[in-house]
């Protein structure tokens, strides 16, 4: 039995429901629903006559978006998003790849299948001169391409409307990531190696964090009017996730704030200067990568006996300290560098190793 009627009907992509027409039938034992909310009455039945003798609807024609344009409408909709200059970064590499002028239409599931294959045997270069070695990509580093290309795609199609399908894309497994925290024991050598630090807002930084858990710059940014120590929480207004939260307070973490006596405003752990921040993050860096790496796997090894420090930087922040700033480039890497350098030469190790 055929009906044409009008119903309440769910947009895609809008979460309002709004009348629309269409029709209800059953077409070869299966029962067909179309509604469309640009459709009138006789639009609806017209449909279902050709439904009916069999008839295939006319395919609309998209407007032929090209990847470098949803490109550009990608990011312009992502403008907020705080990784956006990662994305921008991986949209070009996509664009290298499959062509910026290539029809959205065109990049199909057969094409993504064979640049994913092209990335998975791909390998990238690590150091230079007789030292360099080769390694392939991660599945992580191949996933976050393909994720964004995937995210892309659906958005054409579903708020978009220029693309009539969306092609299948599947990721790759990732290893599950290494669990690695500070023993007891650990934590009790960093505090001491920061009380020998001329710097007197040290131990108490680095004593918060470790029983908060809270990020550096959540730490640095701390304010007394964020601190409500008669309920033991610490509220964050900005954090990397772009929402509110509210950090417990326990037992070491309030005794630090009772340490530097309660204020009604102001930070914290105040920065006098911006050398002062520089070297206190910097330092932080430094203990807590040679402690949780290099204590991790021999606990009888002591500081003497680090015979390697690897010090890292992750070029996702390194192209957002660039685009925010230089400010933020120096303190990481200038004068982190040089600080582990100036242990370096007081403690010879075997290697360092900047990457």
């Amino acid at each position: 039995m055929a009906q044409v009627n009008q119903r309440l009907w769910k947009i895609p992509g809008q979460r309002t429901k709004r009348k629309a027409w269409g029709f209800t039938a059953q077409i070869n034992g299966k029962q067909v629903r179309r509604y469309k909310a640009e459709w009138t009455q006789d639009d609806a039945e017209a449909e279902l006559a050709k439904a009916l003798l069999q008839i295939e609807p006319e395919k609309p024609k998209g407007a032929g978006i090209t990847l470098d344009q949803a490109a550009e409408r990608y990011l312009a909709a992502k403008s907020r998003k705080r990784s956006v200059s990662e994305d921008r970064r991986i949209l070009g590499h996509l664009k290298d790849y499959f062509g910026k002028d290539t029809p959205l239409a065109e990049i199909t599931a057969s094409r993504i299948s064979e640049y994913k294959g092209h990335r998975l045997s791909a390998m990238r270069k690590i150091g230079n001169g007789e030292t360099a070695t080769e390694r392939p990509l991660t599945g992580a580093t191949v996933n976050r391409a393909l994720a964004l290309l995937r995210h892309l795609l659906r958005l054409a199609h579903d708020e978009w409307e220029l693309l009539e399908v969306v092609p299948r894309i599947r990721l790759e497994r990732e290893p599950e990531g290494r669990l690695r925290w500070l023993t007891p024991e650990e934590a009790t050598r960093l505090l001491d190696a920061c009380r020998e630090s001329r710097n007197a807002d040290l131990t108490d930084l680095v004593e918060f964090a470790l029983f908060t858990g809270k990020r550096r710059g959540e730490v640095l940014g701390l304010t007394w009017e964020r601190v409500d120590r008669a309920r033991g929480v610490v509220l964050l207004d900005v954090t990397k996730s772009g929402r509110r939260r509210e950090v417990p307070l326990y037992g070491r973490a309030d005794a630090v704030l009772a340490r530097r006596g309660s204020k009604s405003a102001g930070l914290v752990f105040s920065r006098r200067a911006r050398s002062e921040h520089s070297l206190i993050y910097a330092l932080f860096l430094s203990f807590v990568l040679v402690t949780a790496v290099f204590y991790g796997h021999t606990s009888h090894r002591s500081f003497l006996d680090v015979y390697v420090i690897v010090y890292a930087a992750a070029e996702s922040h390194v192209a957002k300290s660039i685009e925010d700033g230089a400010s933020e480039f120096v303190t990481t890497n200038v004068e982190g560098t040089q600080i582990l350098l100036d242990a370096v030469r007081e403690t010879p190790v075997e290697r360092f190793i900047l990457i």
